[in-house]
């Protein structure tokens, strides 16, 4: 049945629609179909919004805490602050955000520490631009380098690791550390290849016993099941030992110039190139440009006298490139030649002797 009221309608009391006893001013036993309502709603409690109807158009705003309980889809941007320090426990699933890109936060940090549990499931996720952890990052699977990629550190260079950049998995791989500031391609590089073979490519390897780079005083290495190479701290000398002879020692050099056992340089065709002639003009220039001296090494706390060269004074041929040694086989090669000519002359000589003493009669020499 309906009654149309074409004015106002004022009750003193209590209305109920659909309800015989209403204990409120106004209870609704059914559902309320209204165009509109006046007001933001502010003063309402015990209401919960429907996002359907509330939030439907451009602009729409709401204040204070909203509790989703099912899914929550967005097909536009979401702007403003979302704060993950409430997320004390669960995942956080990477592959539910399929589209998350770095290079689509212009501002603001992403902080990972606030998020306990970041899981990466989908295998085509991909994070361009720069990433910042504040936070540990424990990895339990494998982490694939790109071509030439660097590990940076923040004390001044980084560790790149490399292989074949054409071909990723082919190559021999290496590691290089840069420092900054240098401008060559790397500053030391280990290299390893198909063979097993270890490489350690540096201007100059030093053996250090802390963290500060201090070389060892007293160390030893030993060669497989065959040999120890080692030095003492005090004793200045570096020997080569068979540890399975007992104390053998088939090489041994010490500071003050001694070497012990049998040293051969290497001469092989194979190993040259520019093989010349050496004339006999050089040679007698370069043997008379020796100056032999006597000396004792300062190393030597006998003051065993020896007799031997200046490497600074030799003449060029003859020294080291530092002119801090002497070629020892070099001087060899210059007596040698000077040697052979003196030879010549004197069988010469001996020739013109015996054809004098045939000549002369009675004549005894």
């Amino acid at each position: 049945m309906t009654f149309p009221i074409d004015g106002d309608l004022y009750v003193t009391g209590k209305t109920g629609l659909g309800i015989e006893q209403p204990q409120e001013r106004l209870e609704v036993n059914g559902n309320i179909k209204a165009t509109s309502f006046q007001g933001d709603g502010s003063n309402l409690t015990g209401v919960v919004k429907n996002l359907d109807l509330a939030v439907k158009k451009a602009g729409d705003t709401m204040t204070g805490a909203l509790t989703i309980q099912n899914s929550l889809t967005v097909t536009g941007t979401i702007s403003g602050k979302i704060d993950a320090v409430n997320i004390t426990s669960g995942t956080l699933s990477v592959d539910r955000i399929p589209n998350l890109s770095a290079e689509k936060i212009t501002s603001g940090t992403l902080s990972i520490n606030r998020i306990p549990s970041l899981v990466a499931t989908r295998g085509e996720n991909t994070f361009t631009g720069k990433q910042s952890i504040n936070g540990n990052l424990s990895v339990q699977g494998e982490i694939n380098w790109g071509n030439s990629s660097r590990l940076q550190s923040d004390q001044g260079g980084s560790i790149e690791l490399g292989g074949d950049s054409s071909t990723p998995g082919r190559g021999t791989p290496y590691i290089d550390f840069h420092f900054a500031g240098l401008t060559q391609d790397f500053n030391t590089r280990i290299i390893n290849d198909a063979n097993g073979r270890l490489s350690l490519v540096a201007q100059e390897i030093c053996l250090s016993s802390d963290g500060g780079g201090t070389p060892v005083g007293a160390m030893s290495i030993d060669v497989g099941t065959f040999g120890t190479m080692e030095n003492a701290g005090n004793s200045y000398f570096f020997r080569v030992r068979d540890i399975g002879g007992g104390p053998s020692t088939p090489f041994y050099i010490r500071g003050d110039g001694q070497v012990f056992g049998q040293f051969a340089q290497s001469s092989s065709k194979e190993l040259k190139e520019n093989i010349g002639l050496l004339s006999l003009q050089e040679a007698a220039q370069t043997l008379a440009g020796l100056n032999p001296v006597k000396f004792n090494y300062k190393t030597d706390s006998d003051q065993h006298q020896n007799i031997g060269f200046i490497a600074e004074d030799v003449p060029e041929l003859l020294a080291t490139s530092d002119r801090k040694g002497v070629s020892i086989m070099d001087i060899v090669g210059v007596l040698t030649k000077v040697l052979q000519e003196q030879q010549k002359t004197i069988l010469e000589l001996a020739e013109k002797v015996k054809s004098l003493e045939a000549k002369i009669p009675n004549c005894d020499l």
